[in-house]
């Protein structure tokens, strides 16, 4: 038996472990075969990470087109999962459009949604404000008689 002391960020109950040789030479011959495991890991991961940088810059580019087609003021914000979509309103207003990498069809329904949703809003007089609902407001209905 060899006693091993174990690194600093290790669990405490690791730090001093006795370990039998023959467990030891299990180890060692195992080793190799991690390492090439992590290797492919890390290679999946890089593909990955590739395919969802392509996927953020074709997004990008559409909208970028949109907007340069539509003319409107904007801010490209992306996520995990998605890409936020600012776009600058009259009335110190703005949009906030989530645009999922996962479906372009959606991606260019939204995008070309864009153009008249603006133009509503704009129509609107500044008193009135569009909110997210709120869960502690009880609401009430008048019965038709």
């Amino acid at each position: 038996m060899i006693t091993i002391n174990a690194r600093n960020d290790c669990c405490n109950s690791f730090r001093e472990v006795e370990i039998d040789m023959r467990f030891l030479e299990r180890i060692d011959n195992l080793v190799p075969a991690w390492i090439d495991e992590c290797k492919q890991w890390e290679y999946e991961y890089e593909k990955l990470k590739k395919s969802h940088e392509i996927k953020e810059m074709g997004v990008k580019t559409l909208i970028k087109q949109k907007m340069k087609q539509l003319g409107y003021e904007y801010n490209i914000t992306p996520n995990n999962q998605s890409i936020t979509l600012y776009i600058r309103l009259e009335k110190t207003r703005m949009f906030k459009l989530s645009l999922p990498y996962r479906s372009i069809e959606i991606i260019n329904k939204r995008l070309d949604m864009i153009a008249e949703t603006v133009k509503a809003v704009n129509n609107i007089d500044n008193a009135f404000r569009i909110t997210n609902e709120q869960k502690f407001i009880r609401w009430e209905r008048e019965s038709q008689r």
